[in-house]
């Protein structure tokens, strides 16, 4: 038995300590979403990094298509990704998810039925992928993962709430205001044309209501 590694064993063991950390870097947010909700020990962190892929989606690129069905959830370690129907020929966004939630096609996914909609990455994106029978593997292994599960499901309840009282209660402005508010961080990296969709209005009318909205913080500012 050889008592030194040689050189070449330690270049590549150094290699791998990188790949580890550059992965738990990737995955950090993820452990600490769990976290704010639950502990988790280094074995259970180190479990989750060996089964739990990183995908990455370049912006353009589909989670998700309608008429796919869904076997997987997803959590957004970073980018931002859009959910739009297509009505009459049209693409109309209801929802964006930015960093730090989870995207699911819950519907699909419980039932095994094509989606009715799509999921789209508006910039390059990582998502921390759960297939489903890995997701069935954590539940039965670590309670804990139950835990997980359930904030999976109160995230997509909770989004599905947003998308129906926006809809039913705020005009375009408002959707505009709101959308400044919740996710102005992306504002300049979304396309004009998927913001005037999501708030329910063509482009040239969001230009008009971005002016009034301007002048209103102009105005309350003076």
């Amino acid at each position: 038995m050889y008592r030194y590694a040689t050189p070449v064993c330690r270049q590549a063991g150094k290699r791998y300590k990188r790949i580890l950390l550059y992965i738990y870097s990737m995955i950090e947010p993820f452990f600490d979403y769990i976290e704010q909700r639950m502990p988790l020990t280094i074995e259970e962190k180190t479990y989750l990094e060996q089964v739990l892929p990183i995908a990455e989606y370049k912006k353009g690129e589909y989670l998700l298509r309608e008429g796919e069905v869904s076997d997987r959830f997803f959590f957004n370690l970073k980018g931002f990704v859009r959910l739009y129907y297509n009505v009459d020929g049209e693409e109309v966004s209801t929802f964006f998810y930015p960093e730090g939630i989870f995207i699911s096609a819950y519907e699909s996914y419980l039932l095994n039925k094509p989606a009715d909609q799509n999921f789209q990455a508006v910039e390059d994106t990582q998502v921390v992928v759960i297939k489903k029978d890995m997701a069935e593997e954590l539940l039965i292994s670590n309670p804990k993962m139950v835990r997980m599960a359930v904030s999976a499901m109160e995230d997509e309840l909770m989004n599905c709430q947003r998308i129906i009282a926006s809809l039913l209660t705020q005009e375009p402005e408002q959707r505009y205001i709101k959308f400044l508010s919740e996710y102005g961080d992306y504002f300049s990296r979304v396309p004009q044309r998927h913001i005037a969709s999501y708030i329910g209005v063509k482009p040239e009318s969001l230009s008009r209501i971005k002016r009034r909205v301007q002048q209103l913080q102009n105005n309350n500012s003076g």
